[in-house]
């Protein structure tokens, strides 16, 4: 697949996400998603960064990129930095955010080839997320996976900051 085909990609799973938001004030958890405060790395989609760069005339500079053995570059967030597209009260490019940003706190997994889910630890609304965001990450979830390379998969499961939770979910977009 090439950057065109990767762009459409991005561009349908942002349309299935768009309206997929928690409500982070409401819980009183201080928005630290928000604010940039996890623990864990971003880790892009592949052509994310450049699709994000493009959509929000934002440099390529923005992001740190991380080698992917016989895959090639991703974008990444670290986790030891700030977001640079956070300010005191907003994220600037909110309408083109990350995916990895957009399905916080759900985290997809991978056992021997198959997609399974996760909470990421620590967010007091694992346990209380609507069924509604739960269904738009979850479908937008089952579009990438038979798409997304190996490579990328491996890379994405093997984030060591990341510390997981079980998942609890019941709706129509289960993995397949």
């Amino acid at each position: 697949m090439d950057k065109g085909d990767w762009f459409k990609i991005i561009e349908e799973v942002y349309k299935i996400t768009d309206k997929a938001t928690m409500p982070c004030m409401e819980a009183n958890c201080g928005g630290s998603c928000e604010i940039g405060d996890i623990s864990e790395t971003v880790i892009l989609l592949p052509y994310e960064m450049e699709y994000i760069s493009e959509k929000c005339s934002v440099p390529l500079s923005s992001f740190k990129t991380m080698d992917i053995k016989n895959f090639g570059k991703i974008g990444i967030m670290d986790y030891d930095s700030i977001c640079p597209f956070l300010t005191e009260t907003e994220c600037i490019i909110r309408p083109y955010r990350m995916f990895d940003c957009r399905s916080f706190p759900i985290v997809a997994t991978w056992i021997n080839g198959r997609m399974g889910f996760s909470f990421a630890k620590g967010c007091p609304l694992n346990y209380t997320l609507s069924l509604s965001f739960k269904d738009k990450i979850i479908m937008a979830w089952n579009l990438l996976d038979p798409i997304l390379p190996k490579e990328w998969k491996e890379y994405y499961d093997k984030e060591i900051n990341r510390e997981l939770e079980p998942f609890i979910y019941e709706g129509a977009h289960s993995a397949k």
